[in-house]
């Protein structure tokens, strides 16, 4: 999964879409994955909301939004156990590719 380069931590509140698609004819499976990646992830320090939806036309696409107290918490998400644990998961032939975009809101 690519991340956009960074400017620099940002110190307030962020906001984080993650966009997948899963492997044709794997999206049923990617359910139960971003379900528990959810609800491990809404109990980690700094996690403020944490929402995953798919595709109503593409069930194989997942949107991840995601409300963080600050960048530095997340970068703690991203490299911690809930995220390699989910990323190890899916690994093997369930995400065919996937983007993260990190945003700060500005009016």
């Amino acid at each position: 999964m690519t991340t956009q380069p960074s400017r620099g931590l940002q110190s307030g509140t962020i906001i984080v879409q993650g966009r997948m698609t899963a492997v044709s004819g794997k999206g049923d499976v990617m359910v139960d994955l971003v379900k528990r990646l959810a609800r491990e992830s809404r109990a980690e320090e700094g996690c403020l909301s944490y929402d995953v939806f798919r595709g109503t036309h593409d069930t194989d696409l997942f949107v991840i939004l995601e409300r963080w107290e600050n960048e530095e918490l997340w970068r703690l998400h991203m490299y911690g156990t809930v995220s390699k644990s989910f990323n190890f998961a899916v690994a093997p032939g369930i995400v065919d590719s996937g983007h993260v975009t990190v945003l700060e809101k500005i009016a």
